[in-house]
């Protein structure tokens, strides 16, 4: 299961907060749930296309660019080719990117390098610190 997250899930977004609320909630959901289903066969992937034009990132509405100005007009290595996410999906499909299970994945991702365990293994893991008393 394929579900769309966004790198505005992850940070603070002055201008899209009701946007970056749903999608860090959407990326909890995914990791709450890959752990329910843990063992059944069925993964789960939470994945960001990254800044591809489109037309929401070409019509940002004049009101949010006032707050991200970095966003009026980003630099070329800004975007991510439509290419490049499509690449991710395949590979999901294929099932290759079966080990992430219930991980936040993003199309500019070293898949293979993730894949490999030379990251951080809690990087693109949504996780919150435990509660103490």
């Amino acid at each position: 299961v394929v579900v769309m997250g966004s790198g505005f899930g992850t940070v603070p977004t002055a201008g899209a907060s009701a946007y970056a609320c749903s999608k860090a909630a959407v990326m909890r959901l995914v990791d709450t749930v890959a752990a329910e289903l843990t063992g059944t066969g069925v993964v789960l992937l939470a994945v960001c296309p990254g800044m591809v034009p489109t037309d929401m990132t070409h019509g940002f509405p004049e009101s949010f660019l006032q707050l991200r100005p970095d966003l009026r007009s980003p630099p070329p290595e800004a975007w991510t080719p439509a290419t490049a996410f499509t690449a991710l999906l395949l590979r999901i499909a294929a099932g290759e990117l079966d080990a992430l299970h219930g991980r936040f994945v993003r199309a500019r991702d070293d898949v293979d390098a993730l894949l490999a365990g030379t990251h951080d293994p809690a990087s693109g893991t949504l996780r919150l610190h435990p509660w103490s008393d």
